[in-house]
């Protein structure tokens, strides 16, 4: 796959200490956060941009989702995604 660094992101999400203690599957922790970096590093020496995408909240949690985001959805799957 070629990629184009002035259309190209790397994104990167929920790779803080919390999430990133957490079983994961199907590969560990580490290989995510390796694999992250690596990612990183190759698009940034491209030229390309990194986000890294950060959540937190005020020290009261007043400003924190309500819902319970970490749990799976009842909304099931989009038609659309079912090809």
């Amino acid at each position: 796959m070629q990629l184009n660094t002035k259309t190209t992101a790397l994104i990167l999400i929920d790779l803080q200490k919390g999430v990133l203690a957490r079983p994961l599957l199907p590969h560990p922790a580490s290989t995510v956060y390796a694999r992250s970096k690596a990612l990183a590093s190759r698009l940034r020496a491209a030229g390309g941009p990194i986000v890294w995408v950060r959540v937190s909240f005020a020290s009261n949690f007043a400003d924190a989702p309500r819902a319970r985001v970490d749990q799976p959805s009842d909304m099931g799957v989009p038609a659309s995604w079912l090809g």
